[in-house]
């Protein structure tokens, strides 16, 4: 397992492949093995790299709050580390979060940008303000009513809410 010390900490990240490199960086909760499946077919065509951000997997978690330009220092720090002058950035939720942040810090490196189920910036309002409040939804209207409750509350701009056509 290959680690880099980086921007204070130890990132860990694995390659496979030759090619133009493919960096992806993983969703919140998971790390670099949720792209195992993708890992034979990408590695046909190109250098496959991926690695865990800070706080998950193998990359250390060191106290405090993380934000997403420290997660987009960290990638540019251990791309750095790898000598990658040109390569192709991908992410899926916070991963893609990560790779925007980074591509509009650093575009000069970037020969293409994906994104899967993400957004540009950290949402302003929580998908779970209130946890206890989820939990009694759920306990006193079972899963069907806390699914209504979410996307009444959670997924719907208020305006649709009385006029969804």
């Amino acid at each position: 397992m290959p680690s880099a010390y980086v921007n204070g900490i130890n990132i860990h990240y694995e390659y496979q492949g030759s090619g133009l490199p493919v960096v992806f960086s993983h969703s919140f909760t998971s790390d670099c093995t949720m792209w195992t499946q993708q890992t034979p077919v990408i590695t046909q065509r190109y250098q496959f790299i991926t690695y865990d951000i800070r706080g998950m997997g193998g990359t250390d978690s060191p106290p405090g709050e993380y934000s997403l330009n420290q997660h987009a220092e960290d990638l540019y720090q251990l791309v750095r580390h790898l000598g990658l002058t040109e390569f192709v950035l991908g992410g899926l939720s916070i991963g893609g979060m990560i790779t925007v942040h980074f591509a509009l810090a650093h575009q000069e490196l970037l020969k293409g940008i994906i994104l899967a189920d993400s957004a540009a910036a950290r949402p302003e309002v929580p998908h779970l303000v209130n946890p206890e409040e989820v939990i009694q939804i759920a306990q006193s209207r079972g899963m069907a009513g806390l699914a209504e409750h979410m996307v009444r509350n959670r997924l719907l701009a208020p305006h649709l809410l009385d006029n969804p056509y």
